[in-house]
């Protein structure tokens, strides 16, 4: 059999209609003092906090497809691509998992924004 032809045909894709995503890109952490002054007590006070919500994980094995399907728990070398259904800024954040990846909206925008998911694994 040829090798090549069978890399070819081993692809899998699944498409993912309608995701919901909820997650927003955070604006990062930011670094605070605090002086505070009760009576005669002085305090200072130095912590970090993050602005935002944390971006969206999603596991593979809780996806579904249009048919149905879930897709499975790991896959080789995934790719997740977005097909936007509005005006919205949505993207991937950092690089997918054979496991998970990891999706966010504009902080601009109210509410979910609705996409389309083509979901690849590439394979070795």
């Amino acid at each position: 059999m040829n090798t090549g032809l069978a890399q070819v045909t081993a692809r899998r894709i699944w498409f993912v209609p309608q995701f919901q995503v909820w997650g927003q890109s955070g604006l990062g952490a930011v670094d605070c003092l605090l002086l505070e002054q009760t009576g005669s007590a002085q305090g200072m006070f130095f912590f970090r906090r993050m602005l935002g919500e944390p971006s969206q994980t999603v596991r593979f094995e809780d996806v579904v497809d249009f048919r149905g399907n879930a897709l499975p728990r790991n896959l080789n070398n995934p790719r997740v691509v977005i097909r936007d259904r509005s005006d919205r800024r949505v993207w991937i954040v950092g690089s997918e998992t054979s496991e998970s990846f990891r999706i966010a909206r504009d902080m601009a925008e109210s509410g979910p924004a609705t996409v389309d998911l083509f979901v690849i694994e590439l394979g070795p």
